[in-house]
């Protein structure tokens, strides 16, 4: 298991770098990872110098430590022009990054892909990645992996939206990126000419005055513009790779995703940069006031579940590049307390590799921080090189880790599978217009609230322990599957799913049935199989429900609920409203499977939720791992380790009984991760 911690060599003082580093290694650190910034290393253009890098990296490979090399472009990290130099910023201001109107965003976010900007990029690649090359594993050296870029996407979305560059993206000409996605995506300028209103004859004359002004068609072309926008993000990373190698800089390469939110932005991203490319994530919790919170919570717990299993069906071993070792705020800084039930609630969600930012800090060079003078960060190895309490937090996680090689290949006890909707985790797109058509949901709604703040919460205040799956082909008939769904499903998807549950599969669908395809056109085809349909989301305030669902009574609906229409005799009813007597679940054989459907999205806050939840699964045949009575503890079984995880400012005593009949009383001070070996 990789266990890193970033280690600036340009602000740490170099007379400090070996016993650093030695401390490092001796809390079990097995790598470090730093930025190689542009900035510093080309102040002025064309003039170089990396006298400083080059008598880092011996350092480094004398101490045998692995390192992980980023050398940008960009690197953020607190430098002036998030470590942009500044000549290229002033000297070509056609680079920048633009809104819909021609504005550029701000002095340092640049368009990734102008090729003015490449170029520059390339000249200083053909600079620094010789050197580096020099101290790859393939030639002995310490590098065993190569950032490009940081947080791409970052710098537009926090400050404007996408970028509309015009150079870049070459609006208006029949050879521009935007002409050949388009041509490539949808083969005719007449299914365009439909999907946006517009009377174009060639691919090339779509630009961005085509946006319609608003409903179906407004969201369908910003859908549209956001699916080519972050495919560009992923080119650009190829194009950042492809530089490195003709420079002579081989080995895996990697990127962080800037928050778990948008690790579905990257779908497609490891078959497009290959087998030696890692996608991990940002999981900060605490960074200065504007943060959610300062310390991780059961919320926290649940998005970093969600984070990792995302980025584990895209083909990667679940890893966060930037863990937060410290903050750039003074106030509300990481404590050791904090940190250390961060990092074993990680473990308990299935992290396989960590990179903690930052390990250690000093002296900013003159004249490129951009908040002060001397960059601490509450370091757990602080800018003067003593050992902060979370410094010992870290070395007692690094031994246990050393204790419990087995961890790295542990597998999850899993009671129920989730069909991954990856249009809802990607809705969150900048500037996407609002759209509720009849027996709809939000695709950002289904994915934040009703998945993660409803049924992912219900799951584990249950003692319940899902699992995601990509698509239908990695899904286990053996375990029950639950599928979200906002009211859209493919033609494909929805025949898929019929086979699935007619070959003997037991689905819970919820909150919708699928009325629309992905582009909001009617197909029924489940419905129609189904012999009923739903209607849409009904407001709670004009008409509020009061649920019952099987032997649960009273369930609270507190953010949606539908029923069904015209049920065919086949069906069953599992729940109803009492007030409208409308079928809210109901249960329908399909050939040798299940179909049962639960009209009803919530914010998990009282426990007939997850008793609900609960009961349906197990109609469905499930087999559970354990079950507790305390649904603030939050479990999880990898391999033969049970972590308890109390991530409130209480203590916490919970009685667990395993699948075995092993039962077993935990008492969890404040704050803690407790693991039991079962």
């Amino acid at each position: 298991m990789m266990f890193s911690g970033e280690f600036h060599y340009f602000r740490v003082p170099k007379s400090d770098w070996r016993r650093r580093l030695r401390l490092w290694k001796a809390a079990g650190g097995t790598a470090i990872a730093t930025y190689v910034p542009w900035l510093i290393h080309e102040p002025q253009e064309g003039r170089f110098d990396f006298d400083l890098l080059r008598e880092f990296l011996e350092v480094v490979a004398s101490e045998k430590i692995g390192l992980i090399v980023r050398p940008g472009p960009y690197q953020y990290s607190e430098l002036v022009n998030d470590g942009l130099p500044g000549w290229l910023l002033e000297n070509y201001p056609q680079i920048l990054a633009r809104d819909k109107q021609g504005r550029p965003f701000r002095s340092s976010s640049v368009s990734y892909q102008h090729p003015q900007f490449l170029e520059k990029v390339e000249n200083y690649f053909a600079q620094v990645c010789p050197i580096l090359a020099d101290f790859t594993q393939s030639r002995g050296g310490p590098i065993v992996c190569t950032q490009a870029d940081n947080e791409v996407f970052g710098v537009h979305v926090w400050f404007s939206g996408m970028d509309y560059n015009p150079e870049t993206f070459g609006f208006g000409r029949e050879d521009g990126r935007y002409a050949n996605y388009l041509r490539k995506r949808f083969k005719t300028v007449s299914t365009l000419n439909r999907r946006y209103g517009t009377a174009h004859r060639r691919f090339g004359e779509f630009t961005l005055t085509d946006e319609p002004a608003e409903g179906l068609p407004a969201f369908l072309w910003n859908r549209d513009y956001f699916d080519f926008y972050t495919t560009q993000g992923i080119e650009y990373l190829e194009t950042l790779f492809a530089m490195m190698r003709r420079h002579g800089l081989d080995g895996p390469t990697c990127h962080n995703c800037a928050t778990p939110s948008m690790n579905a932005w990257f779908l497609g991203a490891n078959e497009r940069l290959g087998k030696n490319f890692l996608l991990g994530s940002d999981h900060y919790y605490c960074l200065d006031q504007r943060w959610p919170q300062n310390n991780p919570t059961p919320q926290y717990f649940v998005r970093m579940f969600c984070s990792y299993e995302a980025l584990r069906m895209m083909g990667n071993p679940p890893t966060v590049l930037e863990f937060p070792f410290g903050s750039s705020s003074d106030f509300l800084s990481p404590t050791a307390q904090d940190m250390t039930a961060a990092l074993y609630l990680h473990l308990a969600v299935g992290m396989k590799g960590l990179n903690g930012y930052v390990l250690t800090g000093g002296p900013n060079v003159p004249g490129t921080g951009k908040n002060t003078d001397l960059y601490d960060y509450n370091a757990p190895i602080s800018a003067s090189g003593e050992k902060r309490q979370t410094y010992f937090a870290l070395k007692r996680f690094g031994q246990f880790l050393n204790g419990h090689p087995e961890l790295v290949n542990a597998r999850p006890a899993v009671d129920f599978q989730i069909l991954m909707p990856w249009r809802a985790a990607r809705g969150n797109a900048p500037a996407l217009p609002q759209l509720r058509l009849p027996g709809t949901l939000q695709p950002w709604e289904l994915w934040e609230d009703t998945i993660q703040k409803g049924l992912l919460t219900a799951a584990f205040a249950d003692g319940l322990l899902p699992q995601f799956a990509k698509d239908l082909e990695q899904v286990s008939q053996a375990k029950p599957l639950v599928v979200p769904c906002d009211g859209t499903m493919t033609a494909a998807e929805q025949r898929s799913l019929l086979n699935y549950v007619k070959a003997g599969g037991k689905v819970l669908c919820l909150p919708l049935l699928p009325q629309y395809d992905e582009d909001y056109q009617p197909c029924t085809i489940l419905a129609d199989a189904l012999g009923f349909t739903t209607k849409g989301i009904i407001d709670l305030e004009c008409e509020p429900p009061r649920i019952n669902v099987g032997p649960i009574v009273n369930v609270c609906c507190n953010h949606g609920w539908a029923r069904t229409l015209a049920l065919p005799a086949k069906v069953e009813v599992l729940g109803f409203d009492e007030h409208s007597g409308g079928a809210v679940c109901v249960r329908r054989p399909l050939g040798k499977g299940e179909f049962i459907w639960l009209g009803m999205s919530w914010i998990y806050t009282n426990r007939e939720q997850h008793q609900m939840l609960a009961w349906l699964l197990e109609q469905l045949g499930m087999k559970r791992h354990l079950t507790k009575d305390d649904s603030v503890v939050f479990c999880t079984i990898r391999g033969k380790h049970l972590f308890a995880c109390n991530l409130t400012t209480s203590p916490r005593k919970v009685n667990l009984t395993l699948k075995n009949g092993r039962q077993m009383a935990l008492r969890l001070p404040p704050m803690k991760v407790v693991i039991e070996t079962i």
